[in-house]
């Protein structure tokens, strides 16, 4: 998350759970619930070269939420890469801070392939800093904080924004969450009873492992929050695939953690496809993504001065979701082959509709353009056999069409600021080995459907 997003986040998040700050007064703490008595802000951990110290040394700070010092905290300090003194790839430190919450190292390596990570536990948290290297000329000092730490949400100060992201793909419906963790309080809260129930025939899970170690885990059905969330915000980030259905229509239940300030529900939406999420405001369409239309809900919640109730909540919730004017069965691969042509298109435009020009087109970006035009105009040619045979009903038919010709016209687009010459843009054909009749080429029937969705669409224009 950059500055100016975590910025707004606690922003939002402090307004809603202090709405009494303004008038100077307390909000009272429910029974069990963790006393607030004003935002925390967090100062955060920094690592900085030191003119003070000399080459290879490194000197550690260990401190509270105050700012204080701590003594007799265990450090570690993991090194990784070549090292100039031992020679080894990998190797691990450890120290003990003083009485000033200090411990140095010395003899140790600099450069661009020596990396290093500092990290202590105070009780069940861990906490660490981020890789950092040593410069030749001088040591470095890094600064790290360690809280006391809770184990129960109830305890914790943590708000939470959730973002949805749903895409459709050849034979899935891809689920992505982010969720965006923020302790406004002044201790860290070490999960352990924070459980998201995933949904019915999941498959694929995935996650993206975060830096600091906190992240989401599956076990049995259950996405497991882990690790440590010290004052300030961490990004989360998991993701699954949902089998489709083959009907026009989909409902998905997916898990929605508790205390979510804002939740955001996005669709990458084909022609016809609706969106829509129980309690919500009803979708409508947002800024297109990686080239993609996109529907969007968003739903932020209103306190109303009942804040205990809020913190209270430990629960996970489940969000009823509701997908319509899907594809029919066997068809999806056709609008899923058009919002990725759609994304490639996009991918183009900030190197050939940006001043780049024809001189600065990558062959490699020729190449992928021309590939994804072969990929439509074969299943254009695919679509008009189909309805040809009353394979495809004419609802179906119109929609991937219109699909399929919309992410065509950007292709050829982009093809033509890349300076495709000597080839027929229509069909990666060009004239040399021709037989003279049209027929005989490889890609005449490509160039017949969509010449033929072209008049249509200038038709319909």
């Amino acid at each position: 998350m950059g500055p100016a997003k975590a910025a707004g986040l606690v922003a939002l998040c402090v307004g809603m759970l202090h709405p009494a700050l303004a008038g100077g007064v307390e909000p009272p703490a429910a029974k069990g619930q963790p006393a607030l008595d004003g935002p925390y802000q967090a100062v955060a951990n920094r690592t900085f070269v030191n003119q003070a110290l000399p080459p290879g040394t490194l000197e550690i700070n260990i401190l509270d939420a105050d700012q204080k010092p701590l003594e007799g905290i265990a450090v570690i300090v993991e090194v990784a890469g070549s090292n100039a003194v031992s020679g080894k790839a990998r190797r691990r430190l450890d120290g003990k801070t003083n009485a000033e919450g200090r411990h140095t190292f010395t003899g140790l390596g600099w450069g661009r392939g020596v990396t290093y990570r500092v990290s202590t536990q105070r009780g069940p948290a861990q906490f660490s800093s981020k890789p950092f290297s040593m410069t030749q000329k001088h040591g470095a000092t890094a600064q790290l904080h360690a809280y006391e730490a809770v184990t129960r949400l109830a305890e914790a100060a943590l708000v939470i924004q959730a973002v949805l992201r749903i895409e459709l793909n050849q034979r899935s419906i891809a689920v992505n969450h982010l969720i965006q963790v923020v302790n406004v309080g002044r201790k860290a809260y070490v999960a352990s009873d924070l459980k998201l129930p995933l949904p019915p025939g999941y498959e694929a899970f995935n996650h993206v492992p975060s830096k600091t170690g906190a992240g989401i885990m599956e076990r049995n059905g259950l996405a497991h929050l882990v690790g440590t969330f010290p004052p300030g915000e961490q990004d989360l980030r998991f993701s699954y695939q949902i089998p489709l259905q083959g009907t026009a229509e989909q409902q998905l239940r997916v898990p929605l953690p508790p205390r979510v300030a804002r939740a955001r529900v996005m669709l990458g939406a084909g022609p016809g496809m609706g969106l829509k999420v129980s309690g919500f405001p009803d979708a409508r369409p947002g800024r297109p993504h990686r080239g993609r239309p996109v529907l969007e809900t968003i739903k932020e919640i209103e306190l109303n001065g009942n804040m205990g109730s809020f913190l209270g909540n430990t629960n996970a919730e489940t969000l009823e979701v509701t997908l319509s004017g899907l594809p029919a069965e066997g068809w999806g691969r056709w609008l899923a082959l058009a919002l990725a042509a759609l994304a490639i298109a996009a991918g183009g435009l900030h190197r050939f509709g940006a001043g780049g020009g024809r001189d600065r087109a990558a062959p490699e970006r020729q190449e992928e353009l021309s590939v994804a035009r072969d990929a439509l105009l074969d299943e254009l040619t695919g679509l008009e056999r189909g309805r040809h045979d009353g394979q495809v009903g004419p609802r179906s038919y119109e929609r991937i069409r219109t699909a399929l010709l919309d992410a065509l016209a950007r292709i050829l687009a982009q093809l033509e600021e890349a300076g495709c010459q000597g080839q027929d843009v229509m069909t990666g054909w060009t004239d040399e080995g021709s037989s003279g009749d049209p027929s005989s080429k490889p890609g005449s029937s490509r160039r017949d459907a969509a010449k033929g969705g072209g008049a249509k669409r200038n038709r319909r224009k």
